[in-house]
């Protein structure tokens, strides 16, 4: 299928979203603009009691994004200049980039597919989230055909069945589809499918932003632009139905390789989500090298080092419940430090790294390479030291 190219229409949309102030549990003006832009294309759609907005089919693809954003303050401006928008704060990109794109894919696509604009995605301690949509619907919502999630940081990221999101079949699909677009298969942070992988496969697409939840978030248009080219290619050459993934949580032998649900344990960096009175009763084991973590050190690796969601700290690998004996194993204390002498900007255009200490920011808080003046983008650098107890 031929490729879209966004209008002057379209970024004016993107201002509109971006200049509307939604926080958790706040996100009525928002829900009120998705509503109306609905409304005047005709859409047909329902709205819960939390100001979610929602329209589900079976036998359809089901697109997501939230209307929520983490921001302390209202946008005053948003500027475009060639393949970037930034403004005087939080875009909140995360996730109206995301709201931008099932727009336009409903616009295009209509009754073919099947859609829930949700809240209160970023502030988990809330209990008025999409749940609320997807428990009184799930009977529908397993005769759908899969998920996409529009919310995942930069150009390049599919979101599946790394994070047990999906069976391997879909991640594999949407990996080939991605191929001609830059995107490629990986682990990532918690999102809205945390939920709609109990009912059915579904990932999360990358879509464009960078730097999320700070002052310095931008767009990079192109990226959005291929983003939305991607979801309209799968909803196109996708016309299957893909049950949702295996999620165990339950004892076994050593090396059983039983994944434990990303919907019941979640990594934050500021808070730990838990009931458990002793932390270093539970183990998880690394399932690509094997090494064997505490609940606690999970903690302390999120607290230096922004790890989300049953991800390994030293290799990136996916995280499985360990099920052996806690008596048998050993396990020596560890200590994960970001290390901010190795926080090194990237650029794209260029193809290299530049240390904090000599990127030039620019007034409106942007890092720009200062070679070819393209947007840079954060490298983490996760190191470990082995500290013995």
């Amino acid at each position: 299928m031929e490729k879209i190219t966004l209008t002057k229409l379209d970024i004016t949309l993107l201002k509109e979203l971006y200049l509307i102030y939604s926080p958790s549990e706040h996100e009525e003006e928002m829900s009120n603009f998705v509503q109306k832009t609905l409304s005047d294309m005709s859409v047909k759609f329902e709205v819960d009691n939390h100001r979610q907005i929602f329209s589900l089919k079976k036998g359809t693809p089901l697109l997501v994004a939230h209307m929520d954003q983490v921001s302390s303050s209202k946008l005053e401006k948003v500027w475009h200049h060639n393949d970037t928008m930034v403004g005087t704060g939080n875009l909140g990109a995360d996730d109206k980039n995301g709201i931008f794109i099932l727009l336009k894919l409903i616009w295009e696509f209509r009754d073919k597919v099947s859609f829930i604009f949700s809240v209160c995605e970023e502030n988990c301690s809330s209990t008025n989230n999409i749940s609320q949509v997807l428990t009184p619907n799930k009977a529908l919502i397993k005769e759908m055909l899969y998920g996409l999630v529009f919310d995942r940081r930069n150009g390049s990221d599919i979101i599946g069945a790394k994070n047990n999101y999906c069976t391997d079949d879909f991640d594999t699909v949407l990996e080939a589809l991605g191929k001609s677009f830059g995107y490629h298969s990986t682990s990532g942070s918690f999102s809205d499918c945390n939920a709609i992988s109990n009912e059915l496969s579904c990932a999360n697409i990358s879509c464009g932003y960078y730097n999320p939840h700070s002052s310095n978030e931008i767009t990079i248009i192109s990226e959005l632009e291929n983003s939305l080219n991607f979801g309209r290619k799968i909803i196109s050459e996708i016309k299957t139905r893909f049950d949702p993934p295996k999620k165990y949580f339950s004892s076994s032998t050593y090396h059983s390789k039983k994944y434990f649900s990303s919907s019941t344990y979640h990594y934050k960096p500021t808070t730990y989500i838990g009931n458990k009175t002793n932390k270093s009763d539970i183990l998880y084991e690394c399932l690509k090298c094997d090494e064997i973590f505490s609940e606690e050190d999970l903690v302390h690796a999120v607290i230096y080092t922004y790890v989300y969601n049953n991800v390994c700290p030293i290799c990136g690998g996916s995280l499985a419940l360990f099920c052996g004996s806690v008596k048998n194993v050993k396990i020596s204390k560890r200590k994960f430090k970001f290390s901010e002498e190795m926080r090194m900007e990237y650029c794209k255009i260029c193809d290299t790294t530049i240390s904090e200490k000599d990127v030039r920011l620019v007034i409106n808080k942007v890092n720009i390479c200062f070679s070819c003046r393209t947007p840079l983008i954060p490298c983490i650098v996760l190191l470990q030291e082995g500290v013995q107890k």
